[in-house]
């Protein structure tokens, strides 16, 4: 990766960042408590998007992906938000939440040379696997034709990058809830957690 576009991950990186800080301290009311709402809306766009894209039948799998030796408070936001998205006694069911381990050495803007069939693997079987990760600004041809074997749907939640885009218009990926880079400006005032959503997300969805 050139230093250019390295800039530009870290900018887009940080200013999400920001954007779920803001929310964060404008929703808190002056409670030293953390807003985890804006994770669990996340989680709940997330289910939603994928019932429809499955017609609300069969299982999905859930992929977070986990830096060893960090634990992730927002993780369990997600999942909370996800299973309120899929609602009680659905037909379509979580068959699974698997974590996909990364070393903190490594670069979280790369995928390892196996990480595309280890996400495919954690996900067989299921109507669709949803990938809660980081995603590189591109894919090996190795990495793009084990994607587009796989059997399932898929859904990612991650920072836009031409990869996403790439995997978009050839189908492999269904949706992608993307983060913007950069988010739109605040209105101000305070933000709910849905106007939070609408400016530092896009939901892309292959034709």
């Amino acid at each position: 990766m050139d230093k250019k576009t390295l800039i530009i991950v870290v900018v887009a990186g940080l200013a999400i960042a920001a954007a779920v800080t803001r929310l964060v301290v404008t929703q808190s009311s002056g409670s030293s408590r953390t807003n985890m709402k804006p994770y669990e809306h996340l989680g709940l766009v997330a289910a939603q998007e994928t019932a429809k894209l499955v017609a609300n039948q069969g299982s999905v799998t859930v992929v977070l992906e986990v830096m060893e030796g960090v634990k992730n408070p927002n993780h369990e936001a997600q999942l909370k938000g996800f299973k309120a998205g899929l609602g009680k006694g659905a037909s379509l069911k979580l068959a699974s939440v698997q974590e996909l381990k990364r070393d903190m050495t490594v670069d979280p803007r790369t995928w390892s040379p196996n990480q595309a069939a280890q996400i495919v693997g954690m996900g067989a079987g299921a109507s669709a696997v949803v990938l809660f990760a980081s995603f590189p600004q591109a894919l090996s041809p190795e990495d793009v034709a084990v994607l587009k074997a796989n059997k399932g749907k898929l859904v990612v939640i991650a920072t836009r990058t031409p990869a996403i885009d790439l995997l978009i218009s050839q189908d492999i990926v269904q949706v992608a809830i993307a983060g913007r880079t950069p988010p739109k400006p605040p209105s101000g005032g305070t933000e709910s957690t849905v106007q939070w959503f609408d400016r530092t997300y896009e939901i892309l969805r292959s034709k």
